[in-house]
């Protein structure tokens, strides 16, 4: 079976982490894919890992379908600039299309709609995987608007990361397939000897809430100094200079360690005694669920993808209001936990390369049954 991908972004992002742990799985399970990456000047590690591996790889000048809200007095005029390398871009997805003569065409954000437009031409099955509520989560707004893009995506197979997203779209004839972390093989113990420090791994930005983790951690710290607050990322050098700042007013500067960008979080996370998620909405939570596998307690915020995960597997509690991570955190500590492995059990089932590449196939089989009998 052949599939033609559709990436929104060459960086190392978590859609993109999900997306090269499903190829992987799915090549094993006789899918040949074929990728379309948009445009970027020099070799980038993700282009690299898929030429690696021997994988059929297209650049592409791809310009993503969303804006900011700032911009909506001119939305209508920046949605008309829009298509002009959109265009462009459809018709460099029409010609590899046309050439490499796809079973499916598999479209691996919600913001990327021309995978769609030449689906329709060539009446190939399209697949619209969505990882993003693109509003709640990035502040974008949907071009031209969501109720459009909702009917494109009733038209098409719909892949939903979380049930909540899959609810905001209101697709219920669609499937929710949650990401991959790990192989089941990977993680077969649980580190119980917890180091004294807290963790924060994600990119650094405003919309993950840092702020209000680091706020909570500096009144624990009011009455127990025994913790550090690790955090791990990379973002915007004015936005980290304003968390440190804030660290500077709260006066835990000694008490919070920015390690930047760490490639392989993994050891980290294992040996944290808590994982903090402060997103005001995140769409999935992929640190919730790999801190869940990991056997590390979550504390998150009561929202989206995070509440989603934990009301699942039971391994962390949510908050409303930073004031109350003192009392969550102290709780926690307090806690007897064997739990865990309770809570890694049911993440390692749910969150499995195997599972959910599994589950992917059973859609690309249901495509091709439907396809034979229509034909």
């Amino acid at each position: 079976m052949k599939v033609l991908y559709i990436l929104h972004t060459i960086k190392t992002h978590g859609s993109n982490i999900s997306f090269q742990k499903m190829i992987d799985g799915l090549v094993k399970d006789g899918v040949t894919p074929i990728i379309i990456i948009p445009y970027k000047k020099g070799n980038h590690d993700l282009i690299m890992n898929f030429k690696t591996k021997g994988f059929q790889c297209y650049s592409c000048p791809i310009v993503q379908t969303r804006s900011y809200p700032q911009i909506k007095i001119s939305t209508y005029f920046f949605y008309f600039l829009l298509l002009f390398p959109k265009i462009i871009s459809f018709f460099f997805i029409l010609i590899i299309a046309i050439k490499t003569k796809p079973d499916i065409i598999h479209t691996n954000t919600g913001v990327v709609h021309e995978g769609y437009c030449v689906s329709k031409i060539l009446r190939i099955p399209h697949v619209w995987h969505i990882r993003e509520y693109q509003t709640k989560d990035f502040g974008w707004d949907i071009l031209p608007s969501k109720q459009f893009f909702e009917k494109e995506l009733f038209d098409s197979y719909g892949i939903f990361i979380t049930k909540g997203l899959q609810s905001y779209f209101m697709h219920d004839k669609s499937k929710v397939i949650y990401n991959p972390i790990y192989s089941i093989d990977e993680i077969n113990k649980l580190n119980p000897k917890k180091e004294k420090y807290f963790l924060i791994a994600n990119r650094l930005s405003k919309e993950k809430g840092i702020e209000d983790i680091i706020r909570g951690f500096a009144l624990f710290c009011q009455f127990n100094n025994e913790f550090k607050l690790y955090i791990a990322g990379t973002g915007e050098k004015t936005y980290i200079s304003d968390i440190k700042q804030l660290c500077e007013k709260l006066k835990i500067v000694q008490k919070v360690i920015f390690l930047g960008h760490i490639a392989d979080v993994r050891e980290l996370i294992m040996n944290a005694t808590i994982l903090f998620v402060g997103s005001y909405y995140e769409a999935f939570g992929r640190m919730t669920a790999e801190a869940n596998i990991l056997g590390t307690f979550v504390i998150g915020r009561n929202t989206g993808g995070t509440k989603e995960i934990l009301e699942l597997t039971k391994g962390g509690v949510l908050f409303d209001n930073y004031k109350e991570i003192p009392t969550l955190i102290t709780n926690y500590l307090n806690t007897d936990k064997r739990f865990m492995e309770e809570v890694h059990a049911i993440a390692k089932q749910n969150y499995s390369t195997q599972n959910h590449c599994q589950q992917i196939m059973q859609v690309y089989n249901n495509i091709r049954n439907l396809s034979t009998k229509t034909i």
